[in-house]
């Protein structure tokens, strides 16, 4: 399974990136501990030294993880020692000490990634996955679903309502015909997330495609 997320030249997105990888983890059951934190450094990195486009590419593979993050700085990447006790400043000391491992691909004058490889075996300077991907996943497009699932849900409540009022000794037609009018609805709103899930997942693969 794998994913790619833009983020922005700012100190924000190291948190996002964070709150992405362990979204990523969550739904992969991937389980390196230090993940997070790693992706926070590279990431940190590529924000202070790098330029925009900034990609943080994902992907896992049984319970190994590979993160990669493209910018489009001219810096060279150097490991440091930290400076200060703070989630940006642990320095790629880190990455060397908990990845496997790690290493930078240049393409061209402009544009790096660099990578680290959690919990895998041995990878090259273009790591590939070791077994076989379970395909694309968008953020973006997951809560998409999640929001589908429960329009869904709401449609076949409003649909027992209907059912409801529209048998029995005191039988509400104006009840019945609205709670079908409002299960339409909710099914609609559930084909219409679905629909921007899709599209999501396609700009995330074209993402994923551009930058690799």
């Amino acid at each position: 399974m794998h994913t790619a997320v833009r983020l922005a030249a700012d100190a924000s997105s190291a948190s996002r990136a964070r709150r992405c990888v362990e979204w990523f983890l969550a739904l992969s059951h991937a389980d390196p501990e230090l993940a997070p934190l790693v992706t926070t450094e590279l990431v940190s990195n590529a924000v202070r030294h790098g330029a925009e486009p900034i990609v943080l590419f994902l992907r896992s593979y049984g319970n190994h993880l590979l993160v990669e993050v493209t910018d489009f700085g001219k810096c060279r990447v150097v490991p440091r020692e930290p400076l200060r006790a703070d989630e940006s400043g642990m320095g790629l000391a880190l990455v060397t000490r908990v990845a496997t491992q790690w290493g930078v691909r240049q393409h061209g004058p402009r544009r790096k990634t660099v990578w680290a490889c959690l919990d895998a075996g041995s990878v090259t300077d273009a790591p590939a996955p070791c077994g076989p991907e379970d395909g694309l996943v968008s953020e973006r497009a997951f809560e998409e679903r999640d929001v589908a699932a429960q329009e869904r849900e709401r449609a076949e409540l409003e649909r027992k309502l209907a059912r409801n009022a529209g048998r029995g000794a005191q039988v509400d037609w104006r009840a019945a015909a609205m709670h079908r009018a409002a299960a339409s609805a909710h099914h609609a709103a559930a084909a219409l997330h679905e629909r921007l899930a899709s599209l999501a997942d396609q700009r995330t693969q074209r993402l994923f495609d551009r930058y690799r």
